[in-house]
């Protein structure tokens, strides 16, 4: 089995992968999304595990955007919970003047850092993995991170957990090449007319039959001003009847100019960090 994932190593979504699939002998980091979807889409029995929601960062945007552009080869197989716990890494006896991170964890430790080390300037960097290098380098730094990175990288576990009492959630979807069947999310990529009212007609149906949406998201179609897609998902097998007579009414070409699905995929598994 190959399993892509975003890397680098020890990132998040290394340590889910790892999590999920244990017996996987070839796992293969990628520097962003779409990487991970176009290796996907170009090799055959592989899988992928991309974030697509967090709970104090909220939508993944290359996400949803690589899910609108492989709509016809790519799916969604399953939904992964991860429960984030963060620590602060450092060297034991120094108070940081620097802590980085990647921007979701900075953003979900905002106020913790401001109580905690209030002189310390919070530094965006491109994942929690390159954060930890970061504070390696500096000796006035700290990073913010998965506890698991401090003793490979000489660092010292300064604070753990951050924001215990603040859920900080991060979903991920695992994606492969087969449109998926067995589970209680539906997810589509939906083409809306431009006109006033579109986006009110589209969603009446599942308010009639019942049926609850988890996400919906616009995004702007590349070269087309004014036009967008949407992607949506929802809780619900596509062949139950509520979910299939919404769909079958959303879909209608008096709505929607197209709706394009990506699966009905199982949302079982949660993993700690």
């Amino acid at each position: 089995m190959i399993v892509a994932y975003l890397g680098p190593d020890g990132s998040f979504s290394h340590l889910l992968t790892r999590r999920r699939f244990p017996d996987a002998t070839d796992l293969r980091p990628f520097a962003g999304v779409p990487d991970v979807f176009e290796f996907v889409r170009a090799t055959p029995g592989a899988l992928g595990v991309v974030p697509i929601e967090n709970s104090s960062g909220g939508m993944i945007m290359p996400t949803v955007d690589s899910l609108m552009e492989h709509t016809q080869c790519v799916f969604v197989q399953e939904l992964l919970l991860l429960d984030v716990k963060l620590a602060l890494l450092g060297r034991a006896g120094r108070v940081p003047e620097i802590v980085y991170s990647h921007a979701v964890p900075l953003q979900h430790s905002e106020k913790w850092l401001k109580r905690t080390y209030p002189a310390a300037a919070a530094v965006a960097s491109k994942s929690t993995s390159h954060a930890v290098k970061l504070a390696v380098d500096d000796r006035t730094a700290a990073a913010i991170a998965q506890r698991e990175l401090a003793e490979p990288n000489g660092l010292d576990v300064l604070h753990f957990p951050i924001e215990e009492g603040v859920p900080n959630i991060t979903q991920f979807y695992v994606i492969g090449h087969e449109r998926a069947h067995t589970g209680d999310c539906s997810a589509y990529v939906v083409a809306l007319p431009n006109k006033p009212g579109a986006l009110y007609r589209f969603l009446a149906p599942f308010n009639e039959h019942g049926v609850n949406l988890t996400r919906i998201q616009s995004r702007p179609i590349f070269g087309k001003p004014n036009a967008h897609l949407f992607f949506i998902e929802l809780t619900g097998h596509e062949d139950a009847p509520n979910v299939a007579a919404a769909i079958a009414a959303a879909s209608s070409p008096e709505i929607s100019e197209r709706m394009d699905s990506l699966g009905s995929f199982p949302a079982k598994l949660r993993f700690q960090s």
